[in-house]
């Protein structure tokens, strides 16, 4: 039972890792289109 539940968490654990990273790279990736968006913006203008 405990081995099981062991092995219950741990997939838990790496969805939970891989979801997290899913939304960070989705955040990282919009800050550096914001980040960019003003530069762009500033270089042209």
């Amino acid at each position: 039972m405990e081995k099981e539940w062991e092995g219950i968490m741990g997939t838990a654990v790496r969805l939970g890792v891989r979801v997290a990273l899913l939304l960070n790279a989705r955040q990282l990736m919009s800050a550096i289109a914001d980040k960019k968006s003003p530069l762009i913006q500033r270089s042209a203008g």
